[in-house]
């Protein structure tokens, strides 16, 4: 699978924005100093997705803190930092249902209140997603691997993907993908080859996902090799927006250096780069002498329905009436 980006994907890998964090569990108890800083999800919040997992981020390292929901059995966990502790269910939550979320650390144990969102309640029965053509902002998210590095470079993330399934077959779905036109994100940029997506897992509908796989993305004049490439998300019931989404896999940083530090000729450079923060780069697809990878999961992705057209089969770059350089191109032969 070819996909033509124009802006650099490492971005993803190094953003975090969308939801906001909240600061609000109660941790009246001075104790040992440490304190929750932030909660996904916020206390109060109604919109959680049932899929989700919880996460309590502490102001200073505690190796003792554990999380846990009342009523949900599931596995506590913390990050290699110790300052971030997660509570991921042995079940899906349920859709439409308040929680209650307990962190017991060294402070005390504040808890918070959430309520998951409406999705992952079964599609309407009169809903044909095939007429759908879904709008996925890559900003719409935050990214929580690798660690400490967010937002550094956010602004790379303005573009967006239209996503169109095709047939519902089963427990399988198959889905077209383009890349948004800059000029009317509704429509596909029809320079672009259009992204044939593998098919995807539809076994726990509304819930898809499509890969692991291996891609090759063409960013400007460079190849980019992503290795295990996963998306996945839940389609609301009445077919007209996901949410829930997730994209993740590993991307060898090297083609990209020249896009993201003009006039540097060190492939080791984004690398270094991020070291500053505290991550380091891993071993490429398991070559063990070549750490120039990066992992990359982004979570709480969106996408509505667009208002444009479902999207176009196109398979030769710049090759397409609509596409004002297609004259240009002396490859493409159009009818």
């Amino acid at each position: 699978m070819m996909i033509r980006y124009v802006l650099p994907i490492v971005a993803l890998s190094l953003t975090a924005c969308g939801k906001s964090a909240d600061d609000t569990a109660d941790s009246s108890d001075p104790g040992c100093g440490v304190e929750v800083r932030a909660t996904y999800p916020g206390n109060q919040s109604t919109d959680f997705y049932y899929r989700g997992y919880i996460e309590f981020q502490l102001s200073q390292p505690d190796e003792t803190a554990v999380l846990s929901i009342d009523g949900v059995d599931g596995v506590s966990t913390l990050n290699s930092r110790m300052d971030t502790v997660f509570f991921t269910p042995d079940e899906n939550l349920e859709p439409a249902t308040t929680y209650t979320a307990s962190l017991d650390y060294c402070s005390g144990s504040p808890s918070i209140e959430f309520t998951t969102s409406s999705l992952g309640a079964s599609l309407e029965s009169e809903v044909d997603i095939t007429q759908q053509t879904y709008r996925l902002d890559l900003q719409s998210g935050r990214v929580v691997v690798p660690e400490g590095v967010g937002a550094v470079l956010q602004d790379y993330l303005d573009f967006q993907i239209l996503i169109q399934p095709t047939t519902v077959e089963n427990d399988s779905i198959t889905m077209l993908g383009a890349l948004a036109s800059d000029l009317d994100n509704n429509y596909q940029d029809y320079c672009d080859p259009t992204i044939e997506f593998p098919i995807a897992d539809f076994s726990d509908a509304p819930y898809f996902q499509i890969g692991p796989q291996s891609t090759t993305i063409a960013v400007s004049d460079y190849s980019l090799s992503i290795e295990n490439l996963l998306i996945s998300g839940t389609i609301s019931e009445d077919g007209t927006w996901f949410g829930g989404g997730s994209l993740s896999g590993e991307i060898d940083t090297r083609p990209l250096v020249p896009l993201l530090f003009e006039g540097e000729d060190d492939e080791n450079a984004i690398c270094d780069f991020i070291l500053g923060f505290g991550v380091s780069c891993i071993p490429c697809f398991g070559d063990e002498e070549v750490p120039f990878c990066l992992e990359i999961l982004a979570i709480e992705l969106e996408a509505d329905s667009t208002s444009g057209p479902t999207v176009e089969m196109i398979e030769q770059e710049d090759c397409h009436e609509e596409c004002a350089v297609s004259i240009d191109n002396p490859e493409c032969i159009l009818e």
